[in-house]
């Protein structure tokens, strides 16, 4: 099982939220607000293509059925034969995914932070970097396994994971791929052998070296490139016996996931979705290790580069439907208050909520802004404390009629200690 990126909120989630990563962060920058930061607490992925924050495992959630609640499949994560009724669940399952967000968010935050406050080497010499562009040695293509998803976010039909290329394939999906893109030449196959082919998608500081990378590693995965790299820089005399690499990723750009060739031989999620054939971490290790030696302090010249990529932004396309249409109810106007808060004083502890005659917040996504702002009142002036992006924070939109296309918002603040999680 794994986690998608970091993120436990469901996917039909109608409230904007944070992900646990910005939750961890939040406590370590407690006095910081969106556009008044001077310092950035950044929680970011390493190898962690198939790991999940679903610390409690999956389990089938089928009512009625004799499964319901037993544990899933272990080879497929299905309940059933299919992969709907698959669902990781976090720590708190039994409250909410806000919760498990909360719980794990500060598990890691006290982690860092006592990493933080703990004896640190200072790191010594000149910061250098490498970036070059490569072609990749297989054509981009997803397998069957990748519609079946995984227990933190299920596919649909009858896709299920672990599924390579001693199975037959289901006939009708076969004729569909074959209608929207391009059937694979014996090429392909043979490259990404033994995953069934399911859609073409071609339509340092001295002591440690960070591989700033461009896709989802698995954990062992990150742990081979990590010692074939630490092993020839060492070699070479780029870094000394007691140097650190570390995995950035998915940076600069997304080319899904590198399994070692044993993970994709089984063909979970991320064999499937390894859209570069089984040989992608061999390439990914041998390219970055002839980057080496245009680390080394006598380092003169850059290293080859393929062209840089053609720029598509203005080919893509959006599955994502726009916003049909919004009104107010007869008598109202967007933004007035339906339920107020209460005059009583309130407390620690104690939720504030508000309801409002709302829109679908897809109409204006507030890019480097926010849905709802917590302020407070000091020496006559207004000083934003909190915002959605908090965790003590809740915007819930509702589609009340679809019809008339009215909607509310709930706007909700637990009143909690600054640093309190």
């Amino acid at each position: 099982m794994r986690q998608r990126s970091r993120a436990f909120i469901i996917a039909e989630a109608t409230s904007p939220s944070s992900r646990n990563a910005f939750i961890n962060a939040v406590p370590v920058e407690p006095s910081t607000m969106p556009g008044n930061t001077t310092f950035v607490a950044g929680f970011t992925q390493s190898n962690v293509g198939d790991t999940s924050q679903n610390t409690l495992g999956a389990f089938c959630e089928s009512p009625g059925e004799d499964y319901d609640g037993l544990p899933c499949d272990a080879d497929h994560s299905t309940c059933g034969g299919t992969v709907q009724d698959c669902h990781g669940r976090g720590p708190g399952f039994r409250i909410s995914d806000f919760e498990s967000n909360r719980i794990i968010g500060g598990k890691q935050f006290e982690g860092a932070l006592a990493v933080m406050n703990g004896v640190r080497n200072p790191g010594i010499g000149t910061v250098r970097s490498v970036h070059v562009y490569l072609n990749t040695y297989c054509l981009f293509l997803t397998g069957y396994s990748f519609a079946g998803g995984t227990a933190d976010g299920p596919g649909a039909f009858d896709f299920v994971q672990g599924d390579n290329s001693s199975k037959s394939q289901n006939a009708f999906w076969e004729l569909v791929k074959g209608a929207v893109t391009p059937l694979p030449s014996e090429d392909q196959v043979a490259c990404q052998y033994p995953k069934p082919i399911f859609i073409d998608l071609q339509y340092e500081k001295n002591r440690c070296l960070s591989i700033g990378f461009p896709g989802e590693l698995t954990t062992m995965a990150g742990r081979r490139i990590r010692e074939a790299l630490r092993a020839k820089l060492i070699s070479s005399g780029a870094l000394g016996p007691d140097a650190y690499v570390v995995i950035a990723g998915p940076a600069d750009t997304y080319g899904h996931y590198v399994p070692t060739r044993e993970e994709y031989g089984v063909q979970r999620y991320e064999g499937a979705s390894t859209i570069f054939g089984q040989f992608t971490l061999e390439a990914y290790i041998d390219k970055y290790s002839s980057l080496v030696p245009f680390l080394a302090d006598s380092t003169t010249g850059a290293p080859a580069s393929d062209p840089a990529p053609v720029d598509q932004i203005s080919n893509t396309i959006s599955l994502q439907s726009d916003v049909v249409f919004d009104a107010a109810p007869i008598g109202t106007t967007l933004g007035d208050v339906l339920v107020d808060v209460n005059t009583t004083p309130y407390h620690a502890v104690d939720t504030f909520s508000a309801q409002f005659v709302g829109a679908n917040p897809r109409n204006n996504l507030r890019l480097e802004s926010m849905f709802l702002t917590v302020d407070q009142l000091v020496d006559g002036q207004w000083r934003t404390v909190r915002s959605d992006s908090h965790p003590s924070t809740i915007y819930q939109w509702v589609r009340v009629s679809t019809v008339l296309g009215t909607s509310t918002v709930t706007i909700s603040w637990q009143v909690k200690d600054l640093h309190d999680f």
